[in-house]
């Protein structure tokens, strides 16, 4: 029997779109600590990056009043708390957050609305083009 021990470094990409603050939590941010931990203890590295479009947005907004979010406002106080959650994951662990700058122009969003960990990109499709053609696996989080 064969075993080989890969001593390189890992590259995931994570594709969230969902807009269920349980399912960013748990598929996202919960899997992306796990991933890293997992890695940690294998004594290997991990670049995470995130492409953040569809309904992920509102996570991602500094004064959901300004959008077209603004009309759930017992979702404020949970947007925060993950909002800590996801900045956490910027600095700790130095995970990467785009946003699609077209998907964003729709909802009338603008890097300004924006948390300063997350940078806007051109589009969803060449973020992935993008991070795919580095040799990111690709998990999706909908």
């Amino acid at each position: 029997m064969c075993f080989s021990v890969y001593a390189g470094e890992h590259k995931v990409l994570l594709d969230v779109k969902t807009g269920n603050p349980k399912l960013l939590e748990k598929n996202l941010i919960d899997r992306i600590i796990d991933i890293q931990s997992f890695y940690a203890l294998q004594g290997e590295k991990v670049k995470i990056s995130v492409i953040v479009s569809g309904n992920a947005y509102k996570f991602f907004i500094l004064d959901l009043d300004k959008t077209l979010y603004n009309l759930n406002k017992n979702f404020e106080e949970l947007r925060e708390r993950l909002q800590i959650k996801l900045r956490l994951l910027s600095t700790e662990y130095d995970v990467v957050f785009e946003t699609c700058e077209t998907g964003m122009k729709r909802r009338d969003l603008s890097e300004e609305d924006l948390v300063d960990f997350a940078r806007p990109i051109h589009s969803y499709s060449i973020g992935l083009i993008k991070w795919q053609n580095m040799g990111y696996a690709y998990l999706p989080v909908h």
